[in-house]
């Protein structure tokens, strides 16, 4: 590892590294990068002889800035060419102690990475969407840095700003726009900085395929389960003040009363002492977001809801090796036969230490696996399968492609609109907006003779339960089917039966990248479900690209 010594202008004044040819040493050091927080932190001591002590002083002060690179072994010679290429290896010096006894200087820096860019950046709306890149080049375009890397190029925001900020804030929010990460990186010759580079990230993190095994890869596991932050009611607040107040919803354990969301199964299982008989016993916590409509806070609020009304639960994991690298909010798997824990959870802090040689994950967010389940994919079948019976279809219909005129009959209306994934069974129309609208009526769309007036038209939708875009191998989403035929909403076989005769039945075809045709799956595969109305996909199913259509038959 080494370690460059920086001003506030990137100027390098020196390095130190863990080899032994450096001029200054490198005897103890921790990195810290926390997902929570989103951010990184860098402690670590400099040894120093009398001679050296007052340069080395200099160069760390506090506000100088530290580059860390993940170059093992001993600097190298001046020419060569070294790239310090993370999220968290461009800190600050916040506090330094000097030890004179063991002549050594420790330092604790703090992450700053959008600390680097401190020209103004003016108010300006923009009139369209745009990407990220496009927005970040308009404000640092001048600043030196380029654009290395972008995981989200694809996406599109319309963005403005009412007043004048540092590019530094500017970046931060339009990173936080986009629900992203910015990470800064540099390549240094010598003692210069050659160049400059911004990486644009998902913050979302990978699904990797990484599993560590106890007394193999893992050394040590440590459980700690807390209820500090546990709730069984919010009162959630979204955009200009929104509240829950006037709006109606019970799914038979999470229900909406006056401002508050409570969970019936959550008091049941962690209802307090309460003194007085008005006391219901709930534990009330506040939840804020971007909300902007009743129908949206409710189904944040819900989600929260079903996360605060379990204990925490963290492992705290020190690993012997890591067969691939690996970054916070990944998920990573880990296997304890002996102590009959199988788990995958997301890494949601991540010490290192070149020095000590140790690499320490604290995981969280976990899903417990059952014992005998080792293959992947199956267990993501298993998950979205559940998924899927949780979740309902909404049906609505209207005048117009815009929800204009929003009811739950069909009568007289020329569009239906569909809502997928949906918390609760009854379909709620105070938000037009969630729903996909298509025109029904007057068109036939099936291979049954057209109705009057389109009253025996059928449309079949197919939608995906976790969009239709994947980064690298994470692919894992369940295809649900939807038939809408005359007035009847058919989402499970027994309908189409009934509708159709028996039959009647799904067929799923696919066309892989390269192909010019579809091949139809086999109606036997394991990943098709209720007779083709799911078809679960998962990162063994798909190479770089693939289509898939579904047919009815009748």
């Amino acid at each position: 590892m080494i370690i460059y010594f920086a001003s506030r202008m990137l100027d390098i004044l020196g390095m130190a590294s863990t080899g032994s040819r450096s001029r200054f040493t490198v005897v103890e050091d921790t990195k810290t990068e926390d997902a929570q927080t989103g951010i990184g932190t860098f402690e670590f001591k400099i040894a120093f002889d009398d001679s050296s002590r007052l340069e080395l002083e200099e160069m760390l002060r506090v506000g100088n800035c530290v580059l860390r690179s993940g170059q093992e072994g001993d600097a190298g010679p001046a020419s060569e060419r070294y790239t310090i290429d993370s999220s968290h290896d461009f800190f600050t010096v916040t506090e330094t102690e000097i030890d004179v006894k063991d002549r050594t200087i420790y330092v604790y820096a703090e992450d700053a990475g959008l600390d680097l860019i401190n020209d103004l950046a003016p108010a300006r709306s923009y009139s369209a969407e745009a990407g990220i890149k496009d927005y970040i080049n308009d404000f640092a375009g001048a600043s030196g840095f380029t654009i290395r890397a972008n995981q989200i190029p694809n996406e599109t925001r319309k963005l403005s700003w009412d007043s004048e900020s540092t590019v530094a804030e500017r970046l931060q929010s339009i990173a936080e726009s986009f629900d992203s990460d910015l990470a800064f990186a540099f390549e240094v010759t010598g003692l210069r900085v050659t160049a400059k580079y911004i990486d644009i990230l998902d913050s979302a993190g990978a699904e990797t395929d990484v599993i560590l095994y106890m007394d193999k890869d893992v050394s040590n596991i440590t459980v700690k389960e807390s209820i500090a932050n546990l709730a069984t009611a919010l009162y959630p607040t979204g955009k200009d003040g929104l509240t829950l107040s006037g709006y109606e919803y019970d799914d038979g354990d999470f229900y909406v009363n006056g401002s508050y969301l409570f969970s019936r199964t959550a008091l049941e299982n962690w209802q307090r002492f309460a003194l007085n008989s008005n006391d219901s016993g709930d534990v009330y916590r506040t939840y804020s977001c971007d909300a902007e409509t009743p129908l949206a806070l409710c189904e944040a609020a819900v989600a929260r809801l079903k996360v605060l009304r379990d204990p925490e639960v963290n492992y705290e994991v020190d690993i012997r090796r890591l067969s691939a690298p690996v970054s916070i909010r990944d998920r990573i798997s880990i296997v304890d036969d002996k102590g009959e824990l199988y788990l995958s959870a997301k890494v949601l802090q991540l010490e290192t230490s070149i020095t000590a040689g140790t690499v320490k994950a604290t995981l969280g967010d976990y899903i417990m696996q059952s014992d005998g389940i080792s293959d992947r994919v199956m267990a993501l079948v298993g998950s979205f399968a559940n998924l899927a019976k949780s979740r309902y279809i909404w049906i609505a219909y209207a005048d117009d492609g815009k929800g204009t005129g929003i009811t739950l009959d069909p009568a007289g209306k020329a569009y239906m609109g569909i809502s997928v994934n949906r918390l609760g069974e009854e379909a709620d129309i105070s938000d037009p907006s969630v729903y996909t609208w298509s025109k029904v009526e007057g068109e036939t769309g099936g291979q049954g003779p057209p109705g009057a007036d389109g009253k025996d038209a059928i449309l079949l939708q197919i939608d995906s339960a976790n969009g239709t875009q994947f980064k690298n191998t994470a692919i894992n989403t369940v295809l649900t089917v939807t038939i809408r035929y005359g007035d009847k909403t058919i989402t499970k076989s027994s309908q189409l039966y009934e509708a159709f005769g028996s039959s009647a039945y799904l067929t799923w075809s696919e066309k892989k990248i390269g192909e010019t045709e579809f091949t139809p799956l086999a109606q036997g595969d394991s990943r098709i479900g209720d007779n083709g109305f799911y078809l679960t996909i998962g990162a063994d199913d798909v190479n770089e690209k693939s289509v898939f259509e579904c047919e009815l038959n009748f």
